[in-house]
């Protein structure tokens, strides 16, 4: 029997159709409620206290290690995503190129087109991140979305699509092992 792969927080399983091929179940994965979704985005919100002032070289190391891993099991990623192992490898891509902006988080001053106005950029944790990925690319474009709310302080509550939950779980693997911290905790 397949195992059921449960959202972080719970909920009831659903099906998850190969959409490849519109046969055969892939896995059982949870659908969130409501209820759970809220208890998510708590669970981030608190997060986001440590992992907001965790620091440039944290960030780095965990955004390193994702790039890391992803590039190391590209294959077998790439076989998840149905012939997928060049968005996999973009993927990587997106989080190599966050490791580097991790350590250039300072600003920029811009010429402004107003006399005697400066304009200054700065690069801040915003707070919680939802995003919800779509069916096609899904490890690609969640790497676009993913990689710089963390490099930037952010956390994050992501929503697969119903179709390729797959991919997201196993780069949500990848960012746990890598060091993401999972709930609030002192650095």
């Amino acid at each position: 029997m397949t195992a059921i792969r449960k959202n972080l927080i719970g909920g009831d399983p659903v099906e998850n159709i190969n959409p490849s091929n519109h046969n055969g179940v892939v896995g059982l994965y949870a659908r969130a409620s409501e209820e759970h979704t809220g208890r998510a985005i708590a669970a981030t919100k608190d997060a986001l206290v440590s992992w907001s002032r965790s620091g440039m070289l944290r960030r780095h190391a965990v955004l390193r290690a994702t790039a890391g891993e992803i590039f190391a099991r590209k294959q077998k990623l790439g076989e998840i995503l149905s012939e997928g192992i060049a968005e996999v490898t973009r993927a990587g891509q997106i989080f190599g190129f966050f490791t580097g902006e991790a350590l250039r988080l300072a600003g920029e001053t811009l010429p402004s087109i107003r006399l005697g106005v400066g304009v200054e950029t700065t690069r801040e944790p915003v707070g919680v991140v939802g995003i919800i990925a779509p069916w096609n690319f899904p490890m690609a474009i969640l790497a676009s979305k993913l990689a710089p709310a963390i490099c930037y302080g952010n956390t994050v509550v992501i929503k697969p699509a119903d179709r390729v939950p797959r991919g997201t779980w196993k780069l949500v693997d990848i960012l746990k092992r890598a060091g993401l911290p999972r709930r609030r905790r002192a650095w």
